[in-house]
């Protein structure tokens, strides 16, 4: 649901469970991200968990799992959930050909139904119910050829946009301008583009500098193209991130930092990194709950308040999938939500991934933990391995790159600066 309708999200939940024999018919085409309100996730969350989702059983289960969705401490899981069936006109509710709804786009298209089933009065004039019926899905059925319509193109029209993308990155070459960013490191950057709307999966085994690659490409991309960036931590607290960044700007290492050792010139390094003026152009944030809707909410208020331009999450297999769903298939969801984010906003994103432990050696996209996912939703996928241990010397094997080279880097890691380099540049 791209629009934010209580009331339409409400007509959805309601029809869900008073039809709900043909639960798989109607839920076919709606994902809980489309719920704008987080308690209408959670009780789709229920009503998709149920074999039989009628109102009992969906009351039952928020219960067991301890949630509440009443929209104040006054109201309980059952009067909220019941209203939402009370939402629904019994004399439309009869007339409506159910069955049709497996051929629609039902994810937006349902929103359009349920503003008009919104907007009625309690019921219409004597005699005319069937034929109001007819004329809410033909409204529907409408809309759902129009949408569609905007989403079949011709290899002619798509000529079009591909020809004004090749005049676009030419025109910014004549002036001088940067196509993507860049994380500072150019053995990298030659394989990996930065650019708008990409999803670079970063993936590593604990304690191999994904989280360090991933803070050093987004301080790069503030301090030398001023972009608006924003780290979501789950792992870190946001003080232990900002003194990474410091820590690998400056040279001077966390450790010392705290030791109340340090020279005057040190400080002088350190009050000077922490007046520079990208500072306010990267957010850190450690939200409290740790879900995807919630992390999806913030980015995107950054996004449209602050001109947001890339993010990274630090790290994938820390958000929090719903009750009932296995990891696999929860992270799997937060995968492809990450990439339609990517396609809607334009934004990149830097996700940092766990890989299995038993890997050895140089690892391959099918090591990715816990979602395989990852390995077909994201447009580039950088996978970190440890080559030497007492020289630093890390290997950034590109093993998938849409629309780009893959191969291999060699990095230099110092841990205690958390910095890469390129090998070559090492100190």
């Amino acid at each position: 649901m791209t629009l934010h309708d209580p009331k339409a999200e409400a007509q959805v939940l309601g029809l869900a469970m008073r039809h709900h024999t043909q639960i798989a018919e109607i839920a076919s085409g709606i994902e809980r991200a489309d719920f704008y309100t987080e308690r209408h996730r959670l009780i789709w969350d229920a009503i998709t968990s149920l074999e039989v989702p009628d109102l009992p059983s969906v009351v039952s289960l928020l219960g067991e799992r301890g949630q509440s969705v009443g929209p104040d401490e006054m109201t309980g899981n059952g009067a909220y959930v019941g209203s939402l069936m009370q939402g629904i006109p019994i004399w439309l509710m009869r007339h409506m050909p159910i069955n049709r709804m497996r051929s629609l786009r039902l994810s937006r298209d349902i929103v359009a139904l349920g503003k008009r089933m919104a907007s009625l009065e309690t019921s219409p004039p004597a005699g005319t119910v069937p034929e109001f019926a007819s004329q809410c899905f033909a409204h529907l059925l409408d809309i759902s050829e129009r949408t569609t319509a905007k989403e079949r193109k011709t290899l002619r029209d798509l000529a079009v946009d591909v020809r004004a993308e090749i005049d676009g990155a030419q025109e910014a070459v004549d002036s001088g301008h940067v196509l993507e960013m860049r994380s500072g490191i150019d053995s990298l950057d030659h394989l990996v583009k930065w650019r708008p709307g990409r999803y670079v999966a970063i993936g590593a085994r604990p304690g191999e500098g994904k989280s360090s690659l991933l803070r050093q490409a987004l301080r790069s991309f503030t301090v030398r193209h001023h972009e608006p960036c924003a780290l979501v931590t789950l792992e870190m607290m946001e003080a232990d991130q900002a003194s990474a960044i410091f820590a690998s700007e400056t040279g001077i290492t966390s450790e010392r930092m705290i030791s109340g050792k340090i020279s005057d010139h040190e400080r002088a390094q350190l009050e000077e990194a922490f007046a520079h003026p990208s500072n306010a152009k990267l957010w850190i944030i450690a939200p409290e709950s740790p879900t995807w809707p919630a992390i999806e909410r913030e980015l995107e208020y950054l996004h449209r308040c602050h001109g947001l331009r890339a993010f990274g999450l630090d790290y994938l297999q820390l958000v929090a999938v719903a009750k009932g769903q296995s990891r696999q298939a929860g992270l799997g969801e937060v995968s492809r939500s990450i990439k339609r984010l990517c396609n809607r906003t334009g934004m990149t994103a830097l996700v940092a991934v766990q890989l299995n432990r038993e890997v050895e050696g140089r690892p391959k996209l099918a090591n990715f933990r816990e979602s395989g996912d990852i390995e077909q939703d994201c447009d580039c996928a950088v996978m970190l391995w440890t080559m030497d241990e007492q020289t630093g010397q890390r290997g950034a094997s590109i093993a998938k790159n849409r629309r780009g080279g893959t191969g291999i880097v060699d990095l230099h890691f110092d841990g205690p600066r958390t910095t890469f380099s390129a090998w070559s540049d090492r100190p």
